[in-house]
């Protein structure tokens, strides 16, 4: 007889469940996040059996990098995830870049550290935009680029 594999993770299922219904009613943030159709509460066991079925069957470059306690938490986009393996659940965007000559690879990039950061910050929606400004940086610039950007080119005194 085979065990749902959702049943080991039913509290982090149940938990998923009431960040997607909070989410859920935050329209302008799922915009902004450009999620087209968010994963409905109730659909987190099979969105997740689901997903278990497509990292098995993957191979070489996504087989390395997908995680199977990752979840979707769009249907049929596999850009953002909640990480189950950890009690804080952050959030993950994953990206994949095409290169030449076999040079192709996905990279991820923790875009909350927590769902609670995520919830937080949803309530204010100019902390969030300066957020994710920043977090688009910190994905496609190096540290120092960030550094320099954000300081102010007329302070005389940094010299």
């Amino acid at each position: 007889m085979s065990i749902d594999p959702s049943f080991e993770l039913e509290k982090e299922l149940k938990d998923c469940q009431a960040i997607l219904r909070y989410l859920s009613t935050y329209p302008d943030v799922l915009q902004k996040m450009e999620i087209n159709q968010l994963l409905k509460p109730e659909e987190v066991h099979q969105q997740l059996r689901s997903w278990k079925h497509v990292v098995s069957q993957y191979e070489g470059l996504e087989k390395e990098f997908y995680r199977d306690y990752w979840l979707p938490i769009e249907f049929d986009n596999f850009q953002f995830f909640i990480d189950l393996s950890k009690p804080e659940y952050p959030v993950i965007e994953t990206i994949y870049l095409m290169g030449e000559k076999n040079s192709d690879e996905y990279i991820s990039s923790i875009l909350f550290e927590s769902a609670e950061q995520f919830l937080l910050l949803i309530e204010n929606q100019n902390e969030l935009s300066r957020y994710f400004e920043k977090h688009l940086m910190l994905k496609y610039f190096n540290y120092m680029d960030i550094v320099d950007f954000e300081s102010n080119p007329f302070d005389d005194s940094q010299e």
